[in-house]
């Protein structure tokens, strides 16, 4: 006789999300889903069973949290970097009604009476 005579079988339901969860690790593992469960319940039947399953969710966890701490680092740096892009933009926006204006004021033809009369205006005014 051989060992495959004396196995039985048992069907277990579980739910959807269970199941995906159970097939995914069991091909991470290189395993079927029969022969992961089997094993994982020999080793718990020996006082063996790991908390693999559990580790690997809290690397996943760990791996999750590093990467959300590096992208949040590079939010900061892009958000100073925006910000002294719009302070650069309005000091160069400033700088261009500023020679725009003497442009105009350039284009524009006065006589000394007027040049003479606007530098004293606007100075006591």
């Amino acid at each position: 006789m051989n060992d495959k005579s004396k196995e039985s079988r048992i069907a277990v339901r579980i739910d959807a999300g269970l199941h995906n969860w159970v097939k995914m690790y069991a091909q991470r593992e290189n395993k079927t889903m029969s022969i992961l469960i089997t094993e994982y319940l020999s080793a718990l039947r020996q006082g063996k069973a790991t908390e693999e399953p559990d580790n690997h969710l809290k690397a996943q966890i760990e791996r999750a949290d590093s990467e959300i701490r590096h992208l949040r680092e590079q939010v900061s740096h892009l958000t100073q970097v925006v910000a002294m892009s719009q302070k650069n933009i309005g000091a160069l926006t400033e700088q261009l009604l500023d020679s725009q204006q003497m442009i105009s004021e350039m284009r524009q033809r006065k006589t000394v009476w007027q040049r003479f009369k606007a530098v004293f205006v606007a100075e006591s005014g």
